[in-house]
């Protein structure tokens, strides 16, 4: 493996440990949405990092807290990236294949996921975290292509939605 392939491998170890540990904890324990935020952006980045940058065009990313169900205090943080890429639907379902492939090489498991013409998902997920990615291809007439990656973390418990906690990590206090 080379020096350039070995970061990667070992940032991904590093935040999937970080989220194992979060995994091992209930929803009422002392885990906070602080303490998840940081470990799953971590694996978004590094998921995109394994889409060549000469393909990117554009890069939109997006984070927050969402509820987990009906109680919306038990809450996940979600981070996602959507990379508009340069090239045809043909080298974006081969770039998809080759990211799955990798995340399976990584030990993740996949769980197949919408199938529609413009848009084909997976969800992944690994024994021992509590995080799952979500990958999909989007091609679209008249607007392009893209990769979108999101990643959610654990269920903790927080205070709600309009919470101190909630509004700080999420930018809108």
């Amino acid at each position: 493996m080379s020096g350039r392939n070995a970061a990667p491998l070992v940032l991904a170890i590093a935040v999937v440990l970080a989220l194992a540990a979060c995994a091992s904890q209930p929803s009422s324990s002392a885990l906070t949405l602080a303490d998840s935020k940081s470990p799953v952006q971590l694996l978004r980045n590094e998921v995109a990092s394994r889409i060549p940058e000469e393909l990117v065009q554009q890069v939109v990313n997006e984070d927050y807290s969402e509820a987990c169900g009906a109680d919306e205090s038990i809450r996940a943080w979600h981070s996602a990236i959507r990379l508009e890429l340069g090239t045809d639907a043909a080298a974006v379902e081969q770039l998809i294949d080759e990211l799955s492939a990798s995340f399976e090489a990584d030990g993740w498991i996949a769980t197949p996921g919408n199938e529609r013409l413009e848009q084909k998902q997976a969800v992944y997920t690994r024994g021992g975290t509590a995080a799952e990615i979500h990958l999909a291809a989007e091609d679209r007439a008249g607007v392009g292509h893209a990769v979108v990656v999101s990643v959610f973390g654990p269920c903790v418990q927080t205070d709600g939605p309009d919470s101190d906690e909630v509004t700080s990590l999420e930018g809108t206090n």
